[in-house]
């Protein structure tokens, strides 16, 4: 659907390039707009040897589903397990890109005292909204929820599509990129993982991330597309997000999630 859409307005670009296009859906409209999604990454720790009475990682994981109850088709959640600094601590779903991309939001924090590690550890659209620990669900909820509306307020200045192909050990996806308004981009990156529903460990829990991609500048009103394969070789895999981030890997600028 994506590709007709940009084959169409090409079309109508070639046929009509003296009427003015007042669609604001079209990405070659100076004023075109998108509607924001709220992205909820969080880092918890699930392992067994946590004691019965800490609960605030069962408490954010409560909490990311009341936010899906609440903001329904506006928000993605995508549950990185991490492994803390207390080797006792250990969960077996964490990845080492995990890792990495925690690190690259704890370095964006502005101050010294606020590149504090932990779990759990909550960031809405990158680094700079941040929910750190969970006393309760609802403690959780309340704090997100100020950012998700100020998030929700704003337009979006790109467009994610993609077609999606599983062929069983591997995952086939074709992404394009659409950047909208009037003005041309900065390099940026693409973050592309798979989720899926681990019970009680996260109903959205990481199992696959690929290393970021770098993406060049877009012109305004145009698009870029590519191709990537993934291998899934022995994971279950429910979902593709694909998160497209600044140059710094810190800030998101668009998202998409995608069943499979």
């Amino acid at each position: 659907m994506f590709r007709l859409i940009f084959s169409l307005i090409l079309l109508s670009c070639i046929a009509c390039s003296e009427i003015d296009r007042d669609n604001l859906l079209d990405p070659g409209n100076p004023s075109s707009t998108r509607e924001n999604t709220i992205l909820v990454e969080a880092f918890i720790n699930t392992s067994s040897n946590i004691p019965a009475q800490i609960t605030y990682n069962k408490e954010a994981l409560n909490a990311l589903e009341e936010l899906k109850n609440i903001y329904k088709d506006r928000i993605i959640v995508c549950e990185y397990h991490w492994n803390t600094t207390n080797p006792v601590y250990l969960d077996p779903l964490s990845l080492n890109n995990s890792a990495s991309v925690y690190d690259t939001y704890i370095d964006a924090q502005e101050k010294e005292e606020e590149r504090v590690k932990g779990v759990p550890d909550i960031f809405i659209n990158g680094a700079l909204n941040r929910v750190q620990g969970a006393s309760s669900a609802q403690n959780v909820v309340n704090r997100a929820k100020v950012f998700a509306g100020n998030i929700l307020d704003k337009m979006a200045d790109y467009t994610l599509e993609a077609d999606i192909v599983n062929q069983g050990n591997n995952i086939n996806i074709t992404y394009r990129i659409a950047r909208l308004g009037n003005q041309t981009s900065d390099e940026m990156r693409l973050r592309i993982l798979t989720t899926y529903n681990s019970g009680e460990t996260g109903a959205n829990t990481v199992n696959i991330i690929e290393l970021p991609i770098i993406i060049s500048q877009i012109s305004a009103g145009k698009f870029k597309e590519d191709k990537i394969e993934i291998d899934s070789t022995g994971k279950q895999t429910d979902r593709v997000v694909l998160i497209l981030l600044d140059q710094t890997a810190s800030s998101v600028l668009c998202v998409l999630e995608k069943e499979i």
